[in-house]
């Protein structure tokens, strides 16, 4: 029996971490289990969610694999270690993310689907099958198990005959599967198995990294529309994790006092790029989708190479005695490491129970894993109403392609800018989405159109530098709005107690006074500052702004977020005014204090409006505070550079990005795009707190706002 256990362990092919990472930050010497765990629901409380269910490899099988004709397996100890049941096929000491989601939903785990008691459960099912992946000849080697579109055809089967006999009639069904919550783990064994061919032919011959990675993501990609007509509406997918640092790979191929593969890993982030698009374009084109990014390589990776700053005392060798020296499988029946909970590994390929649980808590309610919205905020996604309606004012940090066709220099329709927008270049000064697109997505709409490209009804825009004051230009735009709402959409309604239901149902963005400031008095050049103070300016710009918002509202918005000013004094094209001496600050403090007074005036503005105009809701987007967090701790939020534009850029890195130059190789982890514009993942830090959180969006966040 030990004999073919060797055997069956020396040919083992499992997936690998993806990213169960750890916390950012000290943590005190108890476990991480200890103080770690993700939030649970109350007992006899109705569950988040009516129902989990999980696809994948080894990292979310729950015991598939126990009932497969494989060598791939774990259901011997001391797999289990720390589970209630014992051990169960789960390839880990105790919970996967996949049962911690379960916990915080209130639900069960989901049973495997594939078991001789086949429970109809109408709280969710586990599909996952350890050493299988996207390809059908992943895993293969090892034995029969579940590759991805296998999964989705048992999924089909669970709507077309179980889930059909529990509910009356099939728009319960899809209620039922629409609310419902839907993660991945997979693509892991397709790198280790089918392309590195650690145990098989490799396909690296047939085709290079780029070639590879786009395979898989078409291949996922049309699973997941699949899954999108089956009726499922809230789908997480996590990236793969380094698997260049797992002891299966590291213990093989790096050398001496080196922790990982970094080729391996610079493989593997081609294709969690490429992911990261394709699920950006399924959201925006498949209608009422919210398809969630597990992005969770960065922190993995970090907890792996400074293992001591999560609270962890090994994140290179596995806590159980495996097969092969450390890089296989765990050899049955002999002891673990005394402490799990200070280790990152379990085996040679997964992590242990501790480290999923940091994944698990860092997806359900933190801002910088599973993005645009974590578990808590898609749990509580509204998917499409045709009753609410985006409508977006402002400057370049909202512009969504305006300036494209218009008659300015200041425009970003060409590369590296939309490097990540599921649309390609756009016209958006950023690498991706903006703030506006991630509250879209939330509400489950299209992404509006740029007003100038005669399309509507997005009508953000870079004033034009050479007026005195920018924010005057806001009587042009609230114009636009006017003349959109007397023809287009008065058309469109019976009778004007219809039209005037529709906008007050509608979500209005402002994001505005920027440029007051950069271009004009913070710029040297004008004589803004001669003319007035900082307390005198920012009154005149307040007044200003105060009376476009009331134009607003005799036209009939109700529900109006407008965003204060950003750290202006902090971006790039600000500090290169500084002094060498003064440079060596992360920020110019003397302009972040001007601007300071600004948002104080907005903030007392905008509550005396909704005071005065009855039934208006003016909502301050409060977002000074995070952006100077995240600038000054950059690590607390994933970030690795929070001084440096991504992109090259004309002059030393201030202004915009020079073009068809190549970007950073991963913008997620800079603030700055350019010399004044944020990356994605801070428009969707911002947006994720303005959405459900409690101390951005004042006095309402925007699902609240919603609600009314």
């Amino acid at each position: 029996m030990y004999l073919f256990l060797f055997f069956k362990d020396m040919l083992f092919l499992l997936g690998l971490i993806f990213s169960c990472f750890l916390l950012a930050g000290k943590c005190t010497s108890s476990s991480l289990l200890d103080n770690l765990q993700p939030p649970q629901q109350p007992p006899q409380q109705p569950p988040l969610a009516p129902a989990l269910y999980v696809f994948g490899d080894s990292l979310f099988d729950s015991g598939n694999n126990n009932w497969l004709p494989t060598l791939a397996k774990a259901n011997y100890p001391p797999y289990g270690l720390n589970f209630p049941k014992g051990p169960t096929g789960r390839f880990t000491n105790g919970e996967t993310v996949a049962d911690f989601i379960a916990d915080y939903l209130g639900l069960p785990y989901p049973p495997p689907h594939v078991s001789l008691s086949r429970p109809n459960s109408v709280t969710g099912y586990n599909y996952a099958s350890g050493s299988c992946g996207i390809l059908p000849l992943t895993g293969s080697q090892l034995g029969v198990c579940l590759n991805l579109e296998e999964q989705i055809k048992l999924f089909e089967k669970t709507v077309k005959t179980k889930l059909t006999s529990e509910f009356k009639e099939q728009k319960e069904v899809s209620q039922h599967l629409s609310k419902s919550i839907f993660i991945f783990s997979v693509g892991n064994n397709d790198y280790i198995s089918t392309y590195f061919g650690l145990f098989s032919g490799s396909m690296s011959k047939r085709y290079n990294p780029q070639q590879f990675a786009q395979l898989l993501v078409d291949k996922l990609s049309q699973q997941l529309q699949k899954l999108y007509k089956l009726g499922a509406r809230k789908i997480v997918v996590f990236e793969l994790g380094p698997i260049g640092c797992i002891p299966s790979i590291a213990m093989r191929h790096v050398k001496e006092g080196e922790k990982c593969d970094e080729e391996k890993n610079e493989i593997v982030s081609i294709f969690n790029e490429q992911l990261a698009l394709m699920l950006n374009n399924l959201t925006s084109t498949l209608q009422g989708s919210h398809f969630i990014l597990g992005h969770a390589n960065w922190l993995g990776y970090d907890a792996i190479i400074n293992p001591s700053k999560y609270g962890l005392s090994d994140s290179r060798s596995p806590c159980c005695i495996t097969w092969g020296n450390g890089t296989l499988s765990c050899i049955p029946e002999l002891k673990p490491c005394p402490n799990p909970n200070a280790r990152y590994f379990w085996d040679g390929y997964h992590p242990t129970q501790a480290t999923c649980s940091v994944i698990a808590t860092h997806c359900i309610n933190g801002s910088g894993v599973c993005l645009p919205l974590n578990i808590h905020q898609l749990v509580h996604a509204i998917n499409y109403s045709p009753c609410i309606s985006l409508v977006v004012f402002g400057d370049s940090l909202v512009d969504n392609g305006n300036n494209n066709w218009l008659p300015t220099v200041a425009r970003a329709n060409y590369s590296p800018h939309g490097l990540h927008f599921p649309g390609g270049i756009a016209g958006r000064f950023t690498n991706g989405r903006t703030i506006a697109d991630f509250i879209g997505e939330y509400l489950g709409l299209p992404y509006p159109p740029p007003y100038a490209s005669l399309l509507g009804p997005n009508w953000a825009g870079l004033p034009d530098p050479t007026q005195d004051v920018n924010l005057f230009r806001a009587s042009l735009i609230t114009g636009m709005f006017e003349m959109t709402v007397n023809s287009a959409l008065a058309s469109k309604f019976k009778d004007p107690t219809e039209l005037s239901n529709h906008l007050s149902k509608a979500i209005f963005v402002l994001v505005v006074g920027n440029n007051d400031y950069l271009n004009n008095y913070l710029d040297p050049l004008y004589l803004a500052t001669k003319h007035y103070d900082p307390p005198q300016f920012a009154q005149f710009l307040v007044r200003a702004l105060s009376q476009k918002l009331q134009r607003l509202y005799q036209i009939g918005a109700r529900k109006v977020m407008v965003s204060e000013l950003g750290p202006l004094g902090c971006i790039p094209s600000i500090k290169r005014r500084l002094s060498q001496q003064k440079h060596r600050k992360k920020c110019d403090e003397d302009a972040n204090r001007v601007i300071s007074i600004f948002n104080k005036h907005l903030a007392f503005m905008l509550k005396n409006l909704t005071s005065t105009l009855q039934g208006s809701h003016f909502i301050l987007g409060r977002s000074y505070w995070l952006s100077c967090s995240a600038l000054m701790n950059p690590t607390k939020y994933g970030l690795s550079d929070s001084g440096n534009p991504c992109c090259e850029t004309w002059l030393n890195g201030t202004p915009l990005c020079i073009p068809e130059q190549k970007a950073c190789p991963n913008p997620s982890r800079h603030y700055f795009f350019d010399g004044y514009h944020p990356t994605e993942a801070i428009f969707s830090l911002l947006a994720a707190h303005c959405i459900n959180g409690s101390s951005v969006c004042l006095p309402l966040n925007l699902k609240r706002l919603v609600q009314l």
